[in-house]
């Protein structure tokens, strides 16, 4: 696995090299994963496993499309940790989840400044 939290130049070349392509993508996701990781947040709290399944599944796709492949495995386990109800695999993924979210939306904010 790749230490950044996004692949930028693995994604890039699946886009062809097209930077302005990617620092839209990255904008919309920039956009709606915020409230992805609110809502899994608020799941979290209230334990409501299916939820926090159905929104790992939804952060698990949305990264993989951007090329966050450290957060799509760890939405991915997020989601088979909730899936079987295995409460210790589900706490040690979604700490993993809350770091990722973080570092991956820096490093594409970083990314659309320096494209701008």
């Amino acid at each position: 696995m790749h230490d950044a939290p996004v692949d930028i130049e693995l994604t890039l070349a699946r886009l062809g090299g097209d930077r302005t392509l990617l620092a839209n993508l990255f904008r919309l996701y920039l956009e709606d994963t915020p409230k992805k990781a609110q809502a899994l947040a608020q799941a979290w709290t209230c334990g409501d496993v299916h939820q926090v399944e159905r929104l790992a599944h939804s952060l698990k796709g949305s990264s993989a499309t951007v090329g966050a492949e450290a957060l799509r495995q760890a939405a991915y386990s997020l989601e088979l940790a909730a899936k079987a109800g295995d409460r210790p695999a589900m706490e040690a993924a979604y700490t993993q989840v809350e770091r990722l979210v973080a570092a991956t939306l820096a490093t594409m904010e970083a990314f659309c400044s320096a494209s701008a």
